[in-house]
């Protein structure tokens, strides 16, 4: 079983039963139903239970096999910590805010953000967001949002339409703030920014602008915030 909770099914040459000779009919009707690591780089060792319909080897046996995971996906991750003078509670409402604020703070990236689905913050909610000329990659996107917790000052959200759905399967963006706990912040705030994304192919570049472009943003934000 992957770490989704999918069964995956093993290969004849990763499998080897310990005690027991390597059997490709048996290999055929294994399937993972314990935990394993897609992403680990060294030899697995799990208790696995067996699905077959040879009489020899009932369903309940269980063997311990010696697994090669094949890591196939291109799932990555990329985190982001900024520092900011803002208070957390006035950054937390400025990115709340952003459907309205962004596209008159950042007119250089930003033509326009509307809701289309929603009430413009809760789960559930849809934007349209129109880049301005200039900006790299994308023209428009929409983003679906998938979390939003104003006590723990967390926001996520999946871009689900748009130029950047051809590059990735899957882009998902979290942002949180908190308070600053860091000697003399004198009430300032850490945004802590993470980015998942699946590429469609191997060619596909990491999307690195848009982490530039989000360190950015929040200082850029931070700036507006003190003089307003």
């Amino acid at each position: 079983m992957d770490l989704a909770g999918n069964p995956s099914m093993v290969s004849t040459t990763q499998v080897a039963a310990t005690g027991g000779e390597h059997n490709p009919e048996l290999a055929r009707s294994i399937y993972i139903r314990g935990a394993s690591s897609r992403h680990g780089q060294t030899t697995s060792t799990a208790v696995i239970s067996l699905i077959t319909t040879k009489a020899e080897y009932p369903a309940s046996k269980s063997f311990c096999l010696y697994l090669q995971p094949v890591d196939r996906s291109m799932a990555s991750k990329v985190e982001l910590v900024v520092e900011v003078k803002s208070s957390a509670e006035k950054l937390w409402t400025a990115l709340r805010d952003s459907t309205e604020l962004f596209p008159k703070i950042f007119p250089e990236q930003y033509k326009s953000i509307e809701t289309v689905e929603g009430d413009g913050k809760s789960a559930g909610t849809v934007r349209l967001l129109k880049y301005a000329e200039g900006v790299p990659l994308v023209t428009f996107a929409k983003e679906k949002v998938e979390v939003a917790d104003d006590e723990k000052k967390v926001v996520s959200y999946s871009v689900v339409d748009g130029e950047l759905v051809s590059f990735y399967t899957k882009f998902k963006v979290t942002v949180q703030v908190t308070p600053s706990t860091k000697d003399g912040a004198d009430g300032g705030a850490v945004v802590n920014w993470t980015m998942n994304f699946d590429k469609a192919s191997e060619q596909v570049p990491d999307p690195d602008v848009i982490k530039e472009t989000a360190d950015k943003t929040f200082h850029d934000l931070d700036e507006y915030l003190l003089k307003n």
